[in-house]
Parts: C-alpha cells; sequence; structure tokens
C-alpha cells in the first residue's frame, strides 16, 4: 500500500504523466486485486464495460523468478525507458517492489554491489523519482549508503494497537528527523487502511 500510495500521488500531481510498478513477487492480475482493495488508489484502474483494468498510466513489469544477471535486467529497464520516448510518454515515478525477491532471482544479486545505485542513477537520469521496497531484513549501514532517503517501518509489539511505527532517515546534508512516527490502523467500510 505504501508503494501504491506513491503512485497515486505522482499520477494526481502529475495527470499527464506515467507511473512504472516493477515487480519481482506479483504479477499484473496480483496488483490489480491488491488495487481493488483500498478505494483511494482507484486512479490506478479503470472500468471497461463489467471488467476492472489497470489504468493506462501505469504499466507494471513483472519477473517471476529467474536466474538472470544484474547486467541483463538494467537493460531491460534501459530499453522499457527508451519505448516510453518513442511513445512520448513521461515517467514520473517508479515503484521497485522488493529488494528482498533479488536474492531469490539470482544469488548473484549479492555479489552486485552496484546493481541498485546503478538503477536509481538511471532513474535519476530520467527525471524519475523512485521507491524502493525492501520487505523483512534488518536495518544495515550498507543499504542506508545507497540510497538518500530511507524509511523503515515495522509493528509496535508493546501496544495491543494495531500501530505501525515510520523511521525515517536521510543521507542530504541535513539529516530528517529521526523520531519515531506511527500510524494507526483503522478499517472504513470494511477497508483496512494506514
Amino acid at each position: 500500500p505504501v508503494g501504491l500510495a506513491f503512485l497515486t500521488s505522482g499520477l494526481n500531481a502529475h495527470p499527464d504523466t506515467h507511473v512504472l510498478l516493477i515487480s519481482l513477487r506479483e504479477d499484473e492480475a496480483s496488483i490489480l486485486r491488491i488495487i481493488q482493495t483500498y478505494p483511494q488508489f482507484r486512479i490506478l484502474v479503470r472500468q471497461q464495460g463489467t471488467s476492472v483494468l489497470l489504468s493506462p498510466c501505469l504499466s507494471t513489469f513483472y519477473f517471476p523468478p529467474d536466474y538472470f544477471t544484474a547486467e541483463r535486467f538494467l537493460n531491460w529497464i534501459r530499453q522499457t525507458l527508451k519505448e516510453f520516448q518513442r511513445t512520448k510518454k513521461t515517467v514520473s515515478r517508479a515503484l521497485f517492489s522488493n529488494l528482498s525477491q533479488l536474492s531469490y532471482n539470482s544469488p548473484m544479486f549479492e555479489q552486485e554491489r552496484l546493481f541498485i545505485a546503478a538503477l536509481i542513477e538511471l532513474f535519476k537520469k530520467e527525471h524519475i523519482t523512485s521507491l524502493f521496497i525492501d520487505v523483512g531484513t534488518k536495518k544495515g549501514t550498507e543499504i542506508q549508503n545507497i540510497f538518500d532517503t530511507i524509511i523503515f517501518t515495522y509493528r509496535d509489539t508493546h501496544n495491543d494497537a494495531d500501530r505501525v511505527i515510520i523511521e525515517v532517515s536521510h543521507s542530504g546534508p541535513c539529516n530528517a528527523d529521526r523520531t519515531p512516527k506511527w500510524l494507526d490502523r483503522i478499517t472504513e467500510n470494511g477497508y483496512g487502511r494506514l
């Protein structure tokens, strides 16, 4: 949901642009089911007759588990962005979901220290704001040296409320406020919402 909110806000801010979802876990049908769970993401879908489809402003690229090199993956993304340029489509945001799957796709990614940095630089060069989601790993100094801003989330296990704690780490010249913030999970009309 955090990643989908990132893409949705990009389309709300720049309706004439395109957003890109690079998924290593969910295929297009799964992504569509997730989006339909959250009414606030309706900009990412469109109604066609009785069917609900992904919006033409959202492009998804699903890479099922397979053994491929970092160079091959970067080439896929580079070719995708060139195709957007050929069709005169501007991509404003890219969501990469999720980093923890890379080790399942190829054990060699652990040795490719510059892969994520190269991907970020590629997006920056094309003026695309990118968000990378990593699920289930511990905070590490290695990952902090790659990203400009890192948002850490975890569940509050010391409280009975369904609460998510958020911490922000910023590597820029002036660090972000590191005081933990929290979001309570609220149920509205049967939908889980953060």
